[in-house]
């Protein structure tokens, strides 16, 4: 059974991968039953749209053979912007569990609620944790120097 810590331990890695590949050093793990399910890292060099989160949903959704990720749930080092959060909302998640807080385009917490708005049809558990604050946050401003 994988602990909150190992996923993020297992991110943490990815990021350094990212970092390497000059990508935005950001992961999204979704898991399912306790298994890992998907794994993804930013690719926005080319394609803007290519957000960690979006390209683990898609990755779960082949796995999984389904329309919905009920009982599924999504692991980020860097809270998720509107668009993926909204995604993860419509794929309908179980739970988001992120790190850092994304003021300037945080769609799950910073800027908006996304996932707790009781005006949309479904709704997911946000959970904010703080392993490897202090790593992710390096990786980030290494990113952005």
């Amino acid at each position: 059974m994988l602990s909150d810590k190992e996923i993020f331990e297992i991110i943490l890695k990815e990021c350094k991968k990212a970092l390497k590949k000059c990508e935005i050093p950001i992961c999204a793990i979704i898991t399912y039953e306790n298994k890992i399910i998907s794994k993804a890292i930013n690719r926005t060099k080319n394609n803007v749209l290519e957000h960690a989160e979006i390209i683990a949903i898609k990755k779960a959704f082949r796995k999984l053979n389904r329309k919905f990720l009920n009982g599924c749930k999504i692991y980020v080092n860097l809270e998720p912007c509107i668009m993926c959060s909204f995604a993860i909302v419509l794929s309908r998640l179980s739970e988001i569990v992120y790190v850092l807080r994304e003021p300037k385009f945080g769609g799950t917490y910073s800027l908006y609620q996304i996932p707790s708005d009781i005006r949309l049809n479904h709704r997911v558990v946000v959970r904010k944790v703080n392993y490897f604050e202090n790593e992710f946050i390096e990786l980030l401003k290494l990113k952005f120097q």
